[in-house]
C-alpha cells in the first residue's frame, strides 16, 4: 500500500514517485495557504 495524497492517481503520481515535486509542491501549498488567510507578509508591515 503505498502513499494516497489526492483522490486522482494521476495527480499524486508525481508527488509519490519524485521527493523533490513533494517538497516543492508543499512549499508551494504553504505560500499560497499564507497568502488566502491574510498572514502573508502584507498583513504583517
Amino acid at each position: 500500500m503505498g502513499l494516497r495524497l489526492s483522490q486522482i492517481a494521476e495527480a499524486g503520481e508525481p508527488l509519490t514517485n519524485d521527493p523533490l515535486a513533494l517538497l516543492i509542491g508543499m512549499v508551494l501549498d504553504q505560500r499560497v495557504s499564507e497568502r488566502t488567510s491574510g498572514m502573508g507578509r502584507s498583513a504583517l508591515a
